[in-house]
């Protein structure tokens, strides 16, 4: 869905440019359709926090609970924060892209709207990939996958980065796209093997993403406008770099490595 809305909206925002749509109005049309569509998206909430408590569980089945402690050493494991640093590299690119990627376009001597087109190519990439990368993933190993989305996306930046030497920026925007598409996604299912701790690795990634979510319009910004936006996009293909090499982490956890299992074990009553 999500891959959907900015696929909705870089096609709208090149259809605004090439209509002349005054800026405050488009931001004004975005700001009410996000209004609209949180109100109404709301009323599907279940209300119920308690839904799911042990109160309301008729299987007979406790489910062990991870401790403080084990929720705090997750920050502490080797694995987990290669996997949070692998989607750092990832989430950087796609944000690098849905923030800089047209004004790069643009700055490179492109039209306004051959720069939204372009956007569009990354934001369609993404949209495909997220939707038919299962057929991929059921396939390809996941550390093998990771570094095939990482080569993928550093050459889409690259393509993007000699836009004025080879002139195929489309095509790299659009490998751009298809690269960063699943690496978050693949790294979230890898800490989420182990149902006791996965809220917690889980957690740390989300610390990872945000951070990188946040930090990347003014972190990038600020390079380019002290080395130039070029020096600004190839960050995020280093770091892909960086991560692709790494991507043994990402294998699956042998069932020694279970936390859960050893709880169980170590309480038979559940």
């Amino acid at each position: 869905a999500y891959s959907a809305g900015l696929l909705i909206g870089s096609a709208l925002g090149a259809l605004s440019i090439a209509q002349n749509m005054p800026q405050w109005l488009d931001f004004a049309i975005v700001g009410a359709g996000t209004a609209v569509c949180g109100v109404v998206a709301t009323r599907f909430i279940p209300r119920d926090g308690s839904l799911h408590n042990a109160a309301h569980d008729h299987t007979g089945i406790t489910v062990p609970v991870a401790t403080p402690e084990q929720r705090r050493a997750v920050w502490r494991e080797p694995r987990t924060l290669g996997l949070a640093g692998i989607a750092l590299a990832f989430v950087l690119a796609e944000y690098a892209a849905a923030t800089w990627l047209p004004i790069y376009l643009v700055s490179g001597g492109m039209s306004a709207e051959a720069g939204a087109v372009g956007f569009t190519c990354f934001a369609v990439a993404m949209a495909v990939g997220r939707l038919f990368g299962g057929f991929v993933v059921e396939r390809v190993s996941r550390p093998l996958l990771l570094t095939l989305l990482g080569v993928i996306c550093v050459s889409g930046i690259v393509l993007v980065m000699l836009m004025d030497v080879v002139g195929l920026v489309f095509l790299g925007a659009t490998l751009w796209g298809l690269g960063a598409s699943l690496g978050y996604p693949l790294v979230s299912s890898a800490l989420a093997e182990d149902p006791l701790l996965s809220p917690a690795r889980i957690r740390v990634l989300l610390v990872f993403m945000n951070t990188a979510i946040l930090s990347v319009g003014p972190a990038l910004g600020a390079i380019g406008q002290a080395f130039g936006l070029m020096a600004a996009v190839a960050i995020p293909g280093a770091l892909l770099v960086v991560a692709s090499s790494a991507t043994r982490v990402a294998r699956p956890l042998r069932p020694e490595q279970y936390a859960s299992r050893t709880a169980l074990a170590e309480d038979p009553v559940t």
